[in-house]
C-alpha cells in the first residue's frame, strides 16, 4: 500500500477540476434545488396551521428534497470517477444517477440518522460531564465539541460507501464493509482530509455563513469528491 499525501492528493485534485469545470454541475444544480425549495416553503410554511399539517409537510419536503440530493451526489461521484479516467460524459452520470439515486438515498439517511445519534449522545454526555464537574458554560460547550468530534471520527468509517455504490452498483451492507475496509487501510490520510475540510468549512463559516455554504457546495464538495473517487478507485489500497 503506497504512502498518500494530504498536499500532493488536493493539488492534484484542484488541477483536475480545473480541466474539468463540469464537475462544478451537480453542485449548481444542488445549490438552485435548495433555492427552490426553500422558497416554496417560505411560501407553504406560513399557511399550515394544524401540527399534523406542519409534521406531514417537513417530512415530505425532506424526503423530496433528499431525493434530489441523492440523485445529484451520485452524479458527481460518477464524474469524478470518470475525470480520473480520463474521459468524462455527463449522459453516462445521469445514467448512473437513475440507476443509483435510491442505494444513495437509503445511504445519506442512514448518515443522517447516525449523525443525529452523534450529536445526541455527545450532548447528553457533555450535559453529563458538566453537571458532575460544575463546569461553566464554556468549557461544557468544549467537551461537547471534543465528544462530537470523536463521534464523527468514527462515522469516518462509512464515508466511502456511496462511493462504493457509484463504483461498483454494490448493496448498500457491501458498500459499508468496503467502506470501513478502505478507510481502516487509509486511516491516517482519511482523518487528515476530514480535519481539513472541517477546519477550512468551520473557519469559513466564522467569516460569513453564507459564503462558506457556497464555497463549501461549489468548490470543496468537488475536490472532496475528487480526493475520495481516486481513493476508492485505486487497486493498491
Amino acid at each position: 500500500m503506497r504512502k498518500i499525501f494530504l498536499v500532493s492528493e488536493i493539488l492534484e485534485a484542484g488541477e483536475l477540476f480545473i480541466k474539468n469545470p463540469l464537475l462544478i454541475l451537480p453542485s449548481i444544480f444542488i445549490l438552485l434545488i435548495s433555492l427552490i425549495f426553500t422558497l416554496i416553503a417560505s411560501k407553504i410554511n406560513p399557511t399550515l396551521t394544524q401540527t399534523y399539517q406542519l409534521i406531514s409537510f417537513t417530512t415530505v419536503y425532506l424526503l423530496i428534497l433528499l431525493a434530489f440530493f441523492s440523485f445529484f451526489f451520485v452524479m458527481l461521484i460518477s464524474l469524478s470517477m470518470q475525470i480520473l479516467k480520463d474521459k468524462i460524459s455527463l449522459r453516462e452520470a445521469l445514467k448512473d444517477s437513475k440507476r443509483l439515486w435510491l442505494k444513495n438515498l437509503l445511504f445519506i439517511v442512514v448518515i443522517i440518522i447516525a449523525f443525529n445519534i452523534i450529536r445526541f449522545i455527545a450532548q447528553i454526555l457533555a450535559q453529563s460531564i458538566g453537571t458532575l464537574f460544575s463546569l461553566e458554560l464554556k468549557p461544557a460547550q468544549g467537551v461537547f465539541f471534543i465528544l462530537y468530534f470523536i463521534g464523527l471520527v468514527l462515522l469516518l468509517f462509512l464515508s466511502l460507501a456511496n462511493f462504493e455504490l457509484v463504483k461498483n452498483n454494490s448493496s448498500l451492507i457491501k458498500a459499508f464493509r468496503d467502506s470501513f475496509r478502505k478507510v481502516k487501510n487509509n486511516y491516517p490520510f482519511m482523518l487528515s482530509v476530514f480535519v481539513f475540510f472541517f477546519v477550512i468549512n468551520e473557519l469559513l463559516m466564522l467569516l460569513n455563513e453564507n459564503v462558506a455554504n457556497y464555497i463549501g457546495l461549489l468548490i470543496l464538495t468537488p475536490l472532496l469528491s475528487l480526493i475520495l473517487s481516486k481513493l476508492v478507485a485505486e487497486n493498491d489500497i
